[in-house]
């Protein structure tokens, strides 16, 4: 789904915008924002690796599935580097799961940082 929506937004920004009026522009302007924004909340956020994946080396957040613990879907943060994941460690209590047990699902990008003093719980 992710990829249509970039096709639209290729598209849209492909028409001339010299041969336009000024509220024709600001209409088409408006609909790539909005398809931006919605792209984003699409899926709560979630990314299939099917669609795309993330640019090289960005940590992002992983959905993961166990290759060996039935239940084991779990999110894990990680990078990718030309289609190959790296994990970070993944540990519960006193468990230590190998990262190579797992195949990363989806991924979304991380949050921004806290920003200290920021919030409203001064």
């Amino acid at each position: 789904m992710q990829e249509v929506f970039e096709k639209i937004i290729e598209k849209l920004k492909e028409i001339p915008n010299e041969y336009r009026h000024e509220e024709y522009n600001e209409a088409i302007s408006d609909v790539i924002d909005f398809i931006e924004r919605f792209q984003t909340s699409y899926n709560n956020g979630w990314i299939p690796c099917s669609e795309r994946l993330p640019k090289n080396n960005k940590p992002v957040l992983c959905w993961v599935k166990s290759t060996t613990i039935a239940s084991g879907e779990t999110y894990i943060i990680g990078s990718c580097d030309n289609g190959f994941w790296f994990l970070k460690t993944y540990e519960i209590g006193t468990h230590s799961f190998p990262v190579k047990d797992y195949k990363v699902i989806e991924w979304q990008p991380l949050p921004e940082p806290c920003v200290e003093g920021g919030g409203d719980n001064d």
